[in-house]
């Protein structure tokens, strides 16, 4: 059986008065609030679809990899289903290392050395081997092939063992090239920033769940709420956020956003329907918030150039935000394989549009669900807003078998014959319910009298499926993430581990209106407390971080400006210039301007051995707690390098590609290779730049080490010979005095002595 209900459903909560208050559920948290400003009648949309957290969505029913348990299994099947990096080759994969890896430790049948050489030749150092049993920092795309290794027990991550703040942070603070300009002191202090989901139903006072046990850790020690008790019950109880069992998606983009700015102060809210969330956003407005990220899709609502009938709509809300002072920050949406857009083509003259051309066009995008299935479709095209012409249909049919009879079981037709309330639009919500497993196809009908429209648009909204059957990647932006304003940012999706490649779930462009989306993309899938967490609803927090320290750097831009900086200052992906995959380009933070050298990085002078102190003035990025100091080195060839740390307190050490690089990926760490609690790192190293992180393995101990390093050469800088030049002055005669200009390129590092012989024939 199947339940099919129409789109465009009003959102208001009939009966609302009949559930039970708690705490001030009744009370807005500021006297005197007014949630209609800037609104005219109250018109409301269809229910809100969050962006599927991809990664998560799986559950303990269906362990993929029971050697993983079910949680690393889940990790690993999110990779499988949507990182185009899960099918490289090994060689490939190699190149994908890095990042935030997760500390697992893997028990074997007794061959570990089989998979300590499959470990190698993906890029990963094992830490450890005790007879059966390894210890090693895997990136999540390996974590498939490693539960396929012969040998291969039980993997299970290894808890940390300090909870300190700070302790899980994003790997996109490093890959946005935030670090530096934390260490010069732009961290979001002063700056007000604001995090808006959604409640999974109407009462169910989630979307942060979670978030009161991480204030003081992970998050703020201060958090200040608007948290709906019910549809227009707003309240300052973050309890009405922070439900048991609840829906954690909130929580984990407010830990992005605060990783990436962690001295902003933080404002949440879960409004339920449209109008909540414009009263949330003016209630934001009045409290100063100046950056809001909001990781929720909606199906479209209004036209292509972003206009929107309904006036408290997602569209308009980010409109009037951006016209108000604060930027957006939106997610663009999870859909890149789940939506259609193209004209519509109807060769056979049958009223059916066609998703492909040839032969044998389809005219059907069919799946198979099971019980408990959810699926929206969205559909618009052509036509204005408001006296529409162009009439087109939702149809689903039903069929208990593969190729069997079709039945229709629910449609969608609104009319479209001129009324001032007549959208081009149309939308479908299927639930499959017990005893209804079947196959479920949707098709787009035209009536009969009705003129095609020149473009027609589809988006679906599900977990249930991986990809529509015939999907087109461009157009698969969804609101308000396809806003037209300059002050909103539609933000899509990059792998964490290898930055230049795009999810293939991140929503693209153009719109309908052929305006480029997204805007810039960021990482995802990087780590928070309880998982690694996957989709733009990710990448949207990174980069509205980065606007929050774009505006503690520079206090009077505009949303606009912010987000013309960010997009100024993206790294070039793709195609020359703004395209419609990668926006204006990947998310970064530029260096100019700011001060590099903070004491705690030297540069060696060659091999040898050089003393050193931790203390709390240099604290290592990546071991939360942990005092650290860094020092560099250059091969201008290949080399045999050994590194030793000594010290009487336990020694830890990492070492790492590039210049000053203190966190994300490494290429080898070490705990107890030298003697005693002592490091060491011996291997070949290709030419290059690298930094040494020399720290301890408890938290918070100070003390004097040892460094020493062999197999590189002299650092010393090699100077050239100055060429030194001599211009005598004019006008000279005999008995007289003149000057002479001496200059040497390029400049002496130290005081030059210069000889000058003056002779010349006399009259």
């Amino acid at each position: 059986m199947v339940l099919l209900s129409m789109a465009m459903l009003a959102a208001a909560a009939s009966g609302v008065a009949a559930q039970t208050d708690d705490g001030d559920s009744s009370q807005s948290p500021d006297a005197g609030f007014d949630p209609s400003e800037g609104l005219g009648p109250a018109t409301l949309g269809p229910d809100a679809s969050l962006g599927p957290e991809l990664g998560t969505q799986w559950t303990a029913d269906a362990v993929v990899y029971p050697n993983l348990g079910s949680q690393l299994s889940a990790v690993a099947v999110a990779f499988d289903e949507n990182d185009p990096n899960s099918s490289l080759s090994g060689e490939a994969m190699r190149s994908s290392v890095g990042g935030e890896p997760l500390l697992l430790t893997i028990q074997t049948d007794g061959a570990s050395d089989g998979v300590v050489d499959f470990l190698a030749r993906n890029g990963v150092s094992t830490a450890n081997v005790v007879g059966d049993y390894l210890e090693a920092y895997v990136p999540p795309d390996l974590l498939a092939p490693l539960a396929g290794e012969t040998g291969v027990e039980r993997v299970r991550e290894m808890p940390e063992p300090f909870r300190d703040r700070g302790l899980v942070k994003s790997a996109g603070v490093a890959k946005h090239a935030a670090v530096i300009w934390h260490r010069n002191g732009f961290t979001g202090e002063g700056v007000k920033v604001g995090v808006i989901d959604t409640s999974t139903t109407a009462t169910a006072k989630d979307g942060f769940t979670g978030l009161r046990a991480l204030q003081g850790t992970e998050l703020p020690l201060s958090v200040t709420g608007r948290c709906y008790a019910d549809a227009g019950r707003p309240t300052s109880n973050l309890a009405n956020c922070d439900a048991v069992g609840g829906d954690r998606h909130g929580t984990m983009v407010a830990e992005t956003l605060m990783d990436m700015a962690p001295d902003a102060e933080l404002y949440v809210s879960n409004p339920i329907t449209w109008a909540d969330l414009h009263s949330a956003v003016v209630w934001m407005h009045g409290q100063g918030v100046q950056v809001i990220v909001y990781s929720v899709s909606w199906s479209w609502h209004g036209a292509a150039d972003s206009t929107s009938p309904y006036n408290p709509s997602p569209l308009n809300t980010a409109k009037w935000a951006a016209d108000n002072g604060i930027v957006w920050v939106n997610s663009a949406g999870n859909y890149g394989r789940m939506a259609w857009f193209g004209p519509f083509a109807d060769a056979d003259d049958d009223g059916y549009h066609e998703w492909t051309s040839g032969t044998d066009p389809a005219e059907a995008q069919s799946f198979y669900f099971r019980a408990g299935a959810y699926m929206y479709i969205a559909l618009r095209w052509d036509d204005t807003w408001g006296g529409s012409t162009k009439d087109l249909d939702l149809e689903v049919r039903y069929s208990a078998t593969r190729g069997g009879t079709q039945s229709v079981v629910g449609s969608s037709a609104d009319p479209q014959s001129g009324g001032a309330t007549h959208y081009p639009s149309e939308g479908a919500r299927l639930r499959v319910l017990s005893g209804g497993d079947g196959y479920y196809s949707f098709y787009v009908k035209k009536k009969t009298a009705s003129t095609a429209p020149s473009w027609l648009q589809v988006l679906i909204l599900t977990d249930d499926v991986p990809h529509l059957p015939h999907y087109t990647s461009g157009g698969s932006v969804a609101s308000p993430g396809d806003s037209s304003h300059a002050g909103v940012l539609a933000v899509g999706a990059a792998s964490y581990s290898n930055t230049q490649v795009i999810r293939n779930y991140s929503s693209r462009g153009p719109t309908p209106d052929n305006r480029t989306k997204p805007d810039i993309v960021g990482v995802d899938c990087t780590q928070t407390v309880r998982r690694s967490f996957c989709g733009t609803s990710q990448s949207a927090p990174h980069v509205g971080g980065l606007a929050a320290l774009v505006i503690d750097r520079n206090p009077t831009f505009t949303p606009q400006q912010v987000a013309d900086y960010l997009k100024t200052n993206a790294a070039e992906r793709g195609t020359t210039g703004a395209d419609n995959t990668w926006g204006h380009g990947f998310a970064l933070l530029p260096s100019a301007g700011l001060n590099l050298d903070d004491g705690c990085a030297v540069a060696l002078t060659g091999a040898g051995s050089v003393q050193g102190t931790w203390g709390s003035d240099c604290l290592s990025e990546r071991r939360s707690g942990r005092h650290a100091r860094f020092y560099t080195f250059s091969l201008d060839s290949s080399a045999s390098v050994r590194i030793d740390l000594e010290s009487t307190e336990d020694a830890y050490m990492y070492l790492r590609r590039g210049l000053d690089q203190r966190s994300g990926g490494y290429l080898v760490l070490n705990d107890d290779g030298g003697d005693g609690r002592n490091s060491r790192i011996a291997r070949s190293l290709a030419a290059g730049d690298y930094t040494i992180e020399a720290t301890t393995f408890a938290s918070g101990r100070s003390g004097d080490f040892t460094l020493t390093v062999a197999g590189i050469p002299d650092q010393s800088p090699v100077q050239a010979t100055p060429e030194v030049s001599v211009t005598p002055g004019s006008g000279v005669t005999e008995g007289g005095d003149t000057s002479f200009t001496v200059t040497a390129s390029p400049a002496p590092s130290a005081a030059l002595s210069v000889a000058v012989t003056v002779s010349a024939t006399g009259d």
